[in-house]
């Protein structure tokens, strides 16, 4: 009995094992890790973010005519802001966009940014070498503080970081629009070099730099909660936003310091 119970175990061991029907296409059907955002996709993002970013300031660089009678921004510099706007809150109200709007507005930025550098060298020599080098300090210390834990971001903080942001950028487009009418209308001691002024420019800077912890607050969560692919280049895009802001603040508080030299 043990013998014959052996020797159909045996041959049933030893024969192809049939996959129920279906299983096969379910099987194959199973969404793979490529599918999902990853870290090491954010970063290649990112990168490839960042190197449009470069050729499209080092354009705007080139294309900007600097003299002692001519040291303003060029008659493009309006239309390629308001472009940048219209993709930037484009990407976001349709994430699945952010894909093909993500590197436009990259060239797009790398062309203001790379003009505005070149103004503000003009005047200050060596300061795009210190806005650079501070801009990517900022950003590996707010690094060091999410991964550390030091700073936990939380509903509050968040509820704070988009108030303020709100209200600093409803300043600017406000200067905007006024500009656009024709009206020369400047925030007191929004622009000043004094104590004062400086002192604003400092909070600014802080607030912007808060924005890579919520940056990175997205990436980790979207991570975990296996999010699509096509988010991989909406936190692309965030960390870009945030790095160009950081950027021209800190760029705008350098200059504020060295004119009082």
């Amino acid at each position: 009995m043990s013998n014959a119970l052996l020797n159909e175990e045996t041959l049933q061991m030893d024969s192809p094992i049939e996959e129920p029907k279906g299983f096969r296409a379910r099987r194959d059907r199973l969404p793979s890790s490529e599918e999902f955002i990853t870290i090491r996709g954010v970063a290649r993002v990112t990168r490839l973010l960042f190197a449009l970013l470069l050729i499209g300031g080092f354009i705007g660089w080139a294309i900007t005519e600097v003299s002692p009678v001519n040291v303003s921004l060029p008659g493009w510099y309006i239309p390629a802001v308001l472009a940048g706007l219209v993709l930037c809150f484009a990407s976001y109200l349709k994430p699945s966009f952010a894909r093909i709007l993500a590197p436009i507005y990259a060239v797009v930025e790398g062309l203001l940014l790379g003009s505005i550098t070149k103004l503000y060298e003009y005047s200050f020599d060596g300061i795009a070498l210190q806005a650079a080098l501070l801009t990517v300090g900022v950003f590996g210390t707010m690094l060091w503080l999410y991964s550390t834990r030091i700073v936990k971001v939380t509903g509050k903080m968040r509820r704070f970081i988009f108030g303020a942001t709100f209200a600093i950028m409803g300043v600017y487009l406000f200067q905007i629009l006024m500009h656009l009418v024709g009206v020369n209308f400047q925030v007191p001691f929004l622009h000043d070099s004094g104590p004062f002024g400086i002192l604003i420019s400092l909070v600014i800077v802080g607030i912007a730099s808060m924005h890579y912890l919520l940056d990175f607050d997205l990436i980790e969560k979207a991570v975990e909660a296996k999010a699509p692919k096509e988010v991989e280049w909406l936190a692309g895009f965030g960390l870009l936003l945030t790095t160009i802001w950081v950027y021209l603040e800190i760029l705008r508080l350098l200059a504020k310091i060295r004119s009082n030299d």
